[in-house]
């Protein structure tokens, strides 16, 4: 029986090669980020049984993230957006293997965590204007709302993998080889984007870059588009506020269900699979007003 015509469409970009290669990758490397991602509050919460410190290391991961997203944006106009993230895929590798090593040799403190944590903020706001940009030039224009879709739903089946295993890594080995695995996983995205084929981008034509004047640039633009400032200020707000409850998960199994870490990665995967089930509804076809309501 030939497939219906909504599913065709809901995966619609899976037909391409570069977009397959880059989605498995992500797959695996974004499944190891949110096994670090459940590791990191777990970690703060043992050191301070505090759920304000368990606050302040999510709040020092997205305040960077936000902060130099525009930066990010500029650096991914500017520059070839395969090399960078290339580079910041292994510089989040570098920085978890840092964490692990912290760990397993007991110098482990708050303040050594914080900062390791603030430094892949940093990372990750240059590494996701990358991210979202290069998908765009893996697939055609007419597939690209479903190939950002689907990049959607492979970062969500991420956040109920990756907190689903941290849970057993973390019951069975403990925080430091749950920092290593997350090392390890970047190397799946780092070989996805090795293998991927690209027609080459013509090269900018300003002929000296003015990295720091064209963010303020991207600032001012966004500021000047109100359906784009509204945009941006509730993807910021979603991140600063809704993001941190991931990371007080780890407060509620302890303090309130007195449960421990396996059931402490059953929760938090919970997040990321309602977003699952959720995303066909996305994917599949519809106008971008239906999208807007949903959105609201």
């Amino acid at each position: 029986m030939p497939a219906k015509p909504g599913l065709r469409d809901a995966a619609a970009a899976f037909r391409f090669r570069n977009f397959r290669l880059f989605w498995i990758g992500a797959l695996l490397s974004n499944s190891g980020t949110w096994l670090q991602n459940l590791t990191v509050p777990y970690v703060v919460f043992q050191l301070t049984h505090s759920s304000t410190w368990v606050g302040v290391a999510a709040f020092s991961q997205l305040a960077p993230m936000a902060v130099l997203s525009p930066l990010g944006g500029t650096l991914a106009d500017r520059l070839d957006r395969r090399r960078v993230l290339m580079w910041t895929q292994s510089a989040m590798a570098v920085l978890a293997v840092t964490m692990g090593v912290v760990w397993v040799t007991g110098r482990a403190s708050v303040p050594a965590i914080i900062a390791l944590v603030a430094l892949g903020g940093v990372v990750t706001g240059i590494n996701a204007p990358a991210w979202q940009a290069f998908v765009s030039e893996l697939v055609p224009r007419d597939a690209l709302l479903n190939a950002v879709t689907l990049n959607s739903a492979q970062f969500n089946a991420a956040r109920a993998f990756g907190p689903g295993l941290g849970g057993l890594v973390l019951v069975t080995l403990g925080p430091g080889p749950a920092f290593f695995i997350n090392a390890a996983s970047y190397g799946a995205v780092l070989v996805a984007l090795r293998m991927i084929t690209l027609a080459s981008r013509p090269a900018a034509t300003t002929p000296r870059p003015r990295i720091l004047a064209d963010a303020g640039d991207t600032i001012a633009y966004v500021r000047s588009h109100r359906g784009m400032a509204a945009c941006y200020l509730a993807v910021v707000a979603l991140g600063l506020f809704g993001q941190p409850i991931f990371s007080l998960v780890v407060v509620f199994a302890e303090e309130v269900f007195s449960v421990g870490g396996l059931a402490y990665g059953v929760l938090s995967a919970a997040l990321g699979i309602g977003a699952v089930l959720a995303a066909p509804i996305v994917a599949g076809p519809g106008s971008g007003m239906a999208r807007s309501r949903l959105a609201g």
